[in-house]
């Protein structure tokens, strides 16, 4: 959390930002995640950006703070700091929101979601990570694709990053 409330300050100070009205509200949205190997203990925080831990088969989610590193009307004025007991065998995920507001093809437009991405992550996280990139690309790939052939595929709305690690 400390990373995250130096880059706030930092960038907020590189942008000018005071929070006054009318000026410019840029931030960053971001998970950011310390790993001690020795306790098998990390330290997360998130502006906007979860993590995800898939431990036997279930999703345990660690929730972002509402806000970015950046000027934001309604922030707090510390980031969270998440201390996190890891297991053998949990995978981790982060990820943008790419992703989940990717519109499917077709007429009807509808965003993949995160429901739909934490299904995708509990039925492939056992397989190796090649093999997930290459099940999860198809799947937005497809996702994109109108339902019945007609009509067109949209187009990739955002960028798309998911990065995945698992405890050994």
């Amino acid at each position: 959390s400390r990373v995250l409330d130096s880059l706030r300050a930092k960038l907020k100070d590189a942008l000018r930002q005071t929070g006054r009205a009318g000026e410019a509200a840029d931030g960053i949205d971001l998970a950011f995640c310390i790993f001690n190997t020795k306790s098998s203990q990390m330290q997360y925080a998130g502006a906007f950006r979860p993590l995800i831990i898939v431990r036997n088969n279930e999703i345990i989610e660690y929730k972002a703070d509402k806000m970015p590193c950046g000027v934001y009307i309604n922030e707090s004025p510390r980031f969270t700091n998440n201390i996190i007991d890891l297991q053998s065998g949990d995978v981790l995920y982060m990820y943008s929101d790419g992703i989940a507001d990717q519109f499917s093809g077709g007429p009807d437009l509808r965003k993949f979601t995160i429901r739909r991405l934490k299904e995708l992550l509990i039925e492939i996280h056992s397989e190796p990570f090649k093999q997930q990139k290459l099940l999860i690309g198809k799947t937005i790939d497809d996702w994109r694709k109108p339902p019945s052939g007609i009509g067109k595929q949209s187009a990739q709305v955002d960028d798309i990053l998911l990065i995945g690690l698992r405890v050994k």
